[in-house]
């Protein structure tokens, strides 16, 4: 038992400084990822202003291609609007041919 008690001091001290050569190499772990974090937030800023430098004209396009399709919409909605006024005006021409026929055939019973 006394060799067992003179022993435990130096284990407990070996387990000491085992703990803290881990906790030394733990903490430049933490030192050495807070660095590369902060060396990737830098290397992103570019990144994030280029991509802000993109997304704006893209946004005033997609705002454009907008306009256009109503637009289009719009174009396409009045070329409905004529074609049925243009069917309209056969009818009506069509209409006014079998009078415009009526009378001619009239005409001669006047003149008569």
């Amino acid at each position: 038992m006394t060799e067992r008690t003179s022993t435990a001091p130096r284990e407990i001290k070996a387990l000491i400084e085992d703990a803290l050569y881990k906790v030394d190499a733990c903490t430049a772990l933490a030192h050495a990822t807070y660095e590369t974090t902060r060396q990737t937030q830098v290397a992103m800023q570019p990144v994030h202003a280029l991509i802000t430098d993109v997304s704006t004209p893209a946004d005033k396009q997609s705002k454009g291609v907008a306009e256009v399709n109503a637009a289009v919409a719009e174009s396409n909605g009045l070329t409905q609007q004529y074609a049925a006024m243009l069917e309209e005006l056969a009818a009506a021409a069509q209409s006014m041919r079998g009078r415009t026929e009526v009378m001619t055939q009239a005409v001669p019973i006047f003149q008569g």
